[in-house]
């Protein structure tokens, strides 16, 4: 008996498996966190490795970010189709969140390679690698996270089963979205004794990787495949920064947030301060 059990239930997933469920999403608010600042260094390194811890905060207003030409790719349920319509949505901007973050340097010459990993306030983990000179230092990096994001939306489903397609109209509020995050940054440091000024950008994609979107209603499907294309947002960061002693650093600045599909520039204070382990 166990055994006609375990081949029905193979069975019904093989074939819930060839089942699509597909949205299009027509309006929207998405959370969006603050992309993380990874630290440089302000100082020509003599020693084979370093370890530095850093705490970070912005000090700014949460915003809604408005965005221009977003729009759902066509996708095709069965011999049905949801259309590639535009999608009039928004980023909703967290901005003044505080973050800690931890990394280790390797140094061979005046070439490093490090990794490190961060809470902000989403867990999130990078690698990063540059050149150190006696009197500048640049670098790139790439990050990679997750976070739980709001969202509210509404647009329109599609989904198959044994007999027919079937359609229904969406709208969640609220939801907890489980989101991976990427980025990609570079950075400059150029210093004089104890005082430096440093350049940081990234481009971050914060809900790019999200292929699919809760529907609460439809029982047949928690989640629903979106073709919605979520653009990405650029963060620049400038800072003055001062080294007490080989330990400590304290950073000050400001820093813009914008990107090619958003209306809106975001300007907010930025201040960080290190400790070199």
């Amino acid at each position: 008996m166990s055994q006609w059990k375990l081949l029905a239930t193979i069975s019904s997933f093989i074939l819930f498996s060839c089942f699509s469920y597909k949205m299009n999403v027509t309006q929207g608010q998405f959370e969006v966190i603050r992309p993380p600042v990874i630290s440089g260094n302000s100082e020509q390194i003599q020693t084979p490795t370093k370890a530095r811890i850093q705490m970070d905060m912005s000090v700014g207003n949460n915003v809604t970010l408005r965005l221009d030409g977003v729009k759902n790719e066509k996708t095709y349920v069965s011999s049905e189709s949801l259309p590639d319509t535009p999608a009039i949505i928004s980023y909703v901007l967290v901005n003044n969140m505080p973050g800690i973050s931890f990394e280790k340097e390797y140094f061979r010459d005046k070439i490093y390679k490090g990794i490190g990993c961060g809470v902000f306030p989403y867990p999130y983990a990078f690698v990063k690698g540059g050149y150190n000179g006696n009197n500048f230092d640049i670098g790139i990096n790439s990050n990679f996270g997750v976070s739980y994001s709001r969202a509210s939306y509404r647009g329109n489903a599609m989904w198959d089963d044994f007999f027919d397609v079937n359609k229904s109209i969406v709208n969640e509020n609220n939801k907890r979205v489980l989101t991976p995050i990427f980025g990609l940054g570079t950075r400059a440091d150029i210093y004089y004794k104890n005082i430096g000024l440093a350049y940081y950008g990234s481009v971050t994609w914060p809900w790019s990787l999200v292929g699919y979107l809760p529907v609460s209603h439809i029982p047949e499907s928690e989640y629903f495949d979106t073709s919605v294309k979520f653009p990405y947002i650029v963060l620049q960061n400038v800072e003055i920064q001062y080294m007490f002693s080989k330990v400590y650093r304290i950073s000050i600045g400001f820093n813009q947030i914008t990107g090619s599909q958003i209306l809106e520039q975001v300007y907010s204070g930025y201040g960080a301060i290190s400790m070199n382990l």
